[in-house]
């Protein structure tokens, strides 16, 4: 798959803000807040970035998942099965400020974790 593809994808993916927690002064610069394991998600976050010209904003879990691939693949494998969502560190910037945000994360085992 090419860059493009996947770029348009990753648009295609993403979600915006509710209106109802938008500030009346909100930037039409949109914020691109991701999440990445393995940097393949940030380097999506990236290419939207150069498209709109958006704010990068890196969410990160408190404790860190592990170095290794497989144990981090397996950790997430139990979280899903408990129905765990690991605490996040604040992010840097206040998503009120912003009228669009793009949202990318891992999806381990092809699934998306609900908050």
């Amino acid at each position: 798959m090419n860059m493009k593809a996947l770029l348009m994808i990753a648009l295609a993916a993403v979600g915006a803000a509710a209106p109802a927690a938008v500030a009346a002064e909100a930037t039409e610069k949109p914020l691109i807040v991701y999440l990445s394991r393995t940097q393949n998600t940030a380097a999506v976050a990236r290419m939207i970035q150069q498209q709109t010209g958006g704010d990068l904003a890196e969410l990160d879990t408190q404790t860190p998942y592990p170095q290794n691939y497989r144990a981090t693949v397996e950790q997430v494998r139990r979280e899903n099965e408990r129905g765990y969502l690991p605490p996040l560190k604040p992010l840097a910037r206040d998503v009120r400020a912003y009228r669009t945000i793009y949202l990318g994360f891992p999806t381990g085992a092809c699934s998306c974790r609900r908050r």
